[in-house]
């Protein structure tokens, strides 16, 4: 029986989310440390959603809800 690294089971699963046309990133660029990060130094590990790219995105899907609802939206996702 073969096993597979936790390793090998990222890239597998990376590999598939580019195949549907998801937009993947380095571990390096999510980093509170790195020269751009995308998360804050206050954000955990362990969360999902990369804040920055997710307002973005409400936005961008949804240029004619006033800021105030996005804003809500985001809140309501986040938490």
């Amino acid at each position: 029986m073969a096993f597979l690294s936790e390793s090998e089971v990222g890239q597998a699963l990376l590999e598939q989310l580019r195949s549907l046309g998801y937009a993947t990133t380095s571990d390096e660029l999510i980093n509170p440390d790195s020269q751009q990060p995308e998360r804050e130094r206050y954000e955990r590990y362990d969360e999902m959603i990369l804040k920055k790219r997710f307002t973005e995105a409400v936005a961008r899907l949804n240029p004619s809800l006033p800021l105030e609802a996005q804003q809500d939206a985001i809140r309501r996702v986040i938490q």
